[in-house]
């Protein structure tokens, strides 16, 4: 390399810049092009000037869409709308434009817009996530393991043994909210966490959880500090769901109260945990068989005595609903509830929606001992009329319903601007749509 080297060397109150080699000159030249860097109009040498180069002294950057001081090359969200670039290119929002988002763009869902990115292997694929940012998709199979994308689903590398996951079964997922590289996997065997994007996994599963039998995780939530996780002993399906907090994100764990009925008899599972956004505290919880399985399932959220510990559980699903489209049947809903699923608002953390259908209708003699194996939801009765779609503005004390029909209900997805999405189940071909909810004035 014949570009000097340069070193900073005192010179009484002053500092001067000189090269190793070559004491005549006195300025550095950063790209070696012979042009002293105090007169070179491209200093980095990338071939944008320096007026225009929002870093001129670095020559892998030279844009920042979003004046976030990072620049497009590495930032995994150029506009800063909250989508990361991956998902805007797939999506077809324009990642560099912060008032197109996918959410605009893509106002109508159908099936002709998925395309089939199977990672292969066997078994089913029961839950998929992404990373902070998207910089990763994570897909969980129950007998294969963990697959990873780096390209948004196009291509999918299997992490297994070789990679510290010591169990084939993945049925649960969790992600660090600020690390792409730090995310959670739930197994038949505890959880295991990796903090390199799937290089390599580390159990983080106490062994006061086994008692002589393996953990199957049912569900994983991890806030800003504190991690929660579900699980129950996996030889006997029967058992109730043991529910566990972490103050470190897995580095110590706590039992917390467990979720009881009016009989004070434990809930069968809890399949879902959401964090509140703001405070890791703020935690609610989805019972039921299995996670959109037809069996009965209630909403709830954990309480705390004055001395600030976990107390219990509310239940939220038997609360007030204020029937604001005069349904005729909001009684039996009341009566028969059970909740499809649970979701918080994107833009404000202290709404929170719920999604309802009639366990009744499932296709078994309803059994109040809680012991049937549950049957999947898409073999809901058809043309039942009972599922609705209601909304709290006060953390789950009371709800308001939002549908303007009984034959609302799905796995809810917040996206910006007050709307929400619904994936049904039940009805085939045209499974997605997208739902409005703008402070209730008007409904899904």
């Amino acid at each position: 390399n014949d570009c000097p080297k340069w070193l900073l060397v005192p010179d009484n109150d002053l500092v001067i810049v000189v090269p190793i080699y070559d004491m005549d000159i006195t300025e550095p030249d950063l790209d070696c092009d012979g042009v002293i860097d105090s007169v070179d109009s491209d200093i980095d040498g990338d071939g944008v000037a320096n007026a225009n180069d929002a870093f001129p002294w670095d020559t892998t950057e030279s844009v920042d869409t979003d004046n976030d001081g990072i620049g497009n090359n590495a930032d995994l969200d150029d506009d800063n709308d909250g989508y990361s670039d991956l998902v805007e290119i797939a999506a077809g929002s324009d990642p560099l434009d912060a008032s197109d988002t996918p959410s605009q763009t893509n106002q109508n869902i159908s099936i002709s817009d998925w395309i089939r990115t199977n990672p292969g292997a066997g078994g089913a694929f029961s839950m998929i996530g992404a990373t902070a940012l998207g910089k990763y998709l994570v897909a969980g199979s129950d007998l294969s393991g963990v697959y990873i994308s780096e390209d948004n689903g196009t291509t999918w590398y299997p992490k297994g043994e070789n990679n510290g996951l010591m169990d084939a079964a993945a049925q649960a997922l969790g992600f660090d909210r600020n690390d792409a590289n730090i995310f959670y996997v739930g197994t038949n065997n505890g959880i295991y966490k990796t903090i390199d994007g799937g290089g390599w996994f580390d159990s983080v599963t106490p062994s006061s959880w086994y008692g002589g039998d393996g953990v199957l995780v049912e569900s994983i939530a991890v806030g800003e500090q504190y991690m929660y996780a579900t699980y129950h002993t996996w030889t006997n399906g029967n058992h109730p769901s043991v529910i566990v907090a972490s103050p470190d994100k897995g580095v110590t764990w706590q039992t917390l109260p467990p979720i009881v009925d009016a009989s004070t008899t434990p809930v069968f599972h809890v399949v879902k945990l959401l964090i509140h956004p703001d405070d890791d505290k703020v935690v609610y919880a989805l019972s039921g068989n299995s996670r959109y399985g037809c069996s009965p399932a209630k909403a709830y959220r954990l309480l705390y005595d004055n001395a600030g510990n976990p107390s219990g559980w509310k239940e939220i699903s038997q609360q007030p609903i204020a029937d604001t489209h005069n349904h005729n049947t909001i009684n039996e809903v009341n009566s028969t509830i059970g909740v499809y699923d649970i979701e918080i608002d994107m833009d404000n953390s202290d709404i929170l929606y719920m999604s309802t259908f009639n366990p009744k209708k499932c296709p078994y003699e309803f059994d109040a001992s809680k012991t049937q194996d549950p049957v999947p939801m898409w073999m809901y009765e058809q043309n039942s009329s009972i599922g609705n779609i209601y909304k709290s503005t006060d953390r789950g004390d009371s709800f308001s319903s939002i549908s303007l029909d009984e034959n609302r209900r799905g796995m809810i997805f917040s996206a910006a601007g007050g709307k929400i999405r619904l994936a049904d189940v039940i009805r085939f071909g045209d499974a997605w749509d997208e739902r409005y909810d703008l402070d209730g004035t008007v409904a899904v």
